[in-house]
C-alpha cells in the first residue's frame, strides 16, 4: 500500500514555502498548515469532512503542488508509520485474509515500486509537465454543463463496468468454502470464507458455495448500480460526515429522517 502524507512531504521539503524554516509557522497540523495557505482559521477540524477538503485545499495549492511529483513524496505505508504503531492497529483490525483474484497480495517476491510515467517524472526545473489540471480537463470542465461529465471524466464509464463486473464475480461466480477462526484458547472467534476449485479429485468441492448465496436477494450488479451506491456515499458524507450510523435518515420517512426520494428510488 501506498500513502501521500502532505505534512511529512511539507516537513522534508526545505524548499516548500510551507516548510518550517520559511514560513514560521508553529506546526504541521491541519489546522497551522491551511491557516498559513488561506490567512484563515480552520472551525471545526477533526471533522472528516472538514479535514478532507482543508488538506485538499493544501494538496492543490502552489506551494505544494511542485512536491508531487518527488521520490519522496509516495511512500510505502511501512516508511510512515512505526512498527509499534502498526502493531497496534493489527489488534483490532480483522483477521488477516488471502487477497482475492485479481488482486495481488504484495510480498517480498510479489513487491513493487510506484514509478511514475517518464513524462510525469520531476528530474528538476525544467522535467514533468507544468502543474495543475491537463487540457483534458480544461476541456470538460469549460464544456460540460453539468456536474457528472465531470465526474465521469475523472472516472469513466469503463471503470464503473469494470467494477460491477468484478463484483459480480465475486459475489455470485467464485466457489468459497466456510472455515472458523479460534482464539488462543481454542474458542471460536469467527467464520471467514476461502476461495476453492469447484471441483477436487473430480469431486464437487464439501461445502463450496457462492459468497451471495444466503442472502435473500440477488441483485443485478450493472455499473449504474456501482454509481448510485458511489452517489449516495457522497450524499452521506456531504449530509452526515462521519457519521455513519445517521446516514440511515436518508431512507427514513419524516419526521425521524430526510426521506430523500431519489436515494429511496433508487438503492434501499
Amino acid at each position: 500500500m501506498f500513502w501521500l502524507h502532505p505534512f511529512r512531504v511539507v516537513g522534508y521539503f526545505k524548499t516548500c514555502p510551507i516548510n518550517k524554516t520559511k514560513s514560521k509557522i508553529e506546526s504541521y497540523d491541519v489546522g497551522s498548515v491551511w491557516k498559513f495557505i488561506s490567512n484563515a482559521n480552520l472551525n471545526g477540524a477533526h471533522d472528516s469532512l472538514i479535514d478532507a477538503k482543508a488538506q485538499t485545499d493544501i494538496f492543490i495549492h502552489k506551494y505544494f503542488g511542485p512536491f508531487i511529483d518527488r521520490k519522496h513524496t509516495v511512500q510505502q505505508i511501512d516508511a510512515i508509520f512505526s512498527a509499534t504503531q502498526q502493531n497496534e492497529w493489527k489488534k483490532t483490525m480483522e483477521p488477516d485474509r488471502p487477497v482475492h483474484h485479481p488482486w495481488v497480495e504484495q510480498t517480498a517476491s510479489t513487491n513493487f515500486e510506484l514509478s511514475p510515467p517518464e513524462r510525469d517524472s520531476y528530474t528538476g526545473p525544467h522535467g514533468g509537465p507544468s502543474f495543475g489540471p491537463t487540457q483534458f480537463m480544461k476541456d470538460i470542465v469549460h464544456s460540460a454543463d453539468n456536474l457528472t461529465l465531470i465526474f465521469l471524466a475523472i472516472l469513466p464509464v469503463s471503470f464503473f463496468v469494470k467494477v460491477a463486473l468484478l463484483t459480480r464475480k465475486y459475489c455470485y461466480e467464485d466457489w468459497v468454502v466456510e472455515k472458523e477462526r479460534s482464539d488462543e484458547n481454542g474458542n471460536v472467534k469467527n467464520n471467514y470464507l476461502v476461495d476453492v476449485y469447484p471441483m477436487t479429485g473430480g469431486k464437487p468441492t464439501p461445502g463450496r458455495r457462492h459468497r451471495a448465496d444466503n442472502e435473500a436477494v440477488r441483485w443485478d450488479i450493472s455499473p449504474g448500480y456501482i454509481i448510485c451506491w458511489i452517489g449516495i456515499l457522497i450524499l452521506q458524507g456531504g449530509h452526515f460526515g462521519s457519521e455513519k450510523r445517521s446516514a440511515r435518515k436518508m431512507w427514513q420517512r419524516s419526521p425521524y429522517g430526510l426521506s430523500i426520494p431519489y436515494v429511496r428510488n433508487s438503492m434501499r
